[in-house]
């Protein structure tokens, strides 16, 4: 009893963290206002006040066109992203994305490496797991 693996898991996990990506919110995206077809507008991440990294995305009828130059290649990747909507139970609508690769309705994609995908495709885990 009470032996190793026993129990809590170690905390340092040899995954990387959804904190360590860079996470798009489409409830924050919603909220500013910026889910009009028509609407380009520009994303950046900040930390300590500092630009890490930034995107510009171009909304249609059908999603979202998500433009980015990787900082390792200066390589521009443009990526198109599908986003649906739910209905509320007391009126209006729920946005989401649709993950570009497993399809699943999610509320936040990461960029853990080339692309931007649900928590589970990019294999990222939250800090407190």
């Amino acid at each position: 009893m009470g032996g190793r693996g026993s129990g809590r898991r170690s905390s340092y996990s040899c995954k990387p963290h959804t904190s360590d990506s860079m996470p798009l919110d489409i409830r924050r995206i919603s909220r500013e206002g910026l889910l009009v077809p028509g609407t380009t507008f520009s994303w950046q991440w900040l930390v300590d006040d500092r630009q890490v990294a930034g995107i510009s995305v171009r909304v249609d009828l059908q999603g979202m066109v998500l433009s980015y130059r990787m900082k390792c290649t200066g390589e521009v990747v443009e990526q198109r992203v599908q986003t649906q909507t739910s209905p509320c139970h007391l009126g209006g609508q729920r946005h989401w994305f649709t993950c570009p690769r497993c399809s699943k309705r999610v509320a936040v994609l990461y960029a853990p490496g080339r692309y931007f995908a649900c928590r589970q495709c990019g294999g990222l885990v939250y800090p407190t797991q």
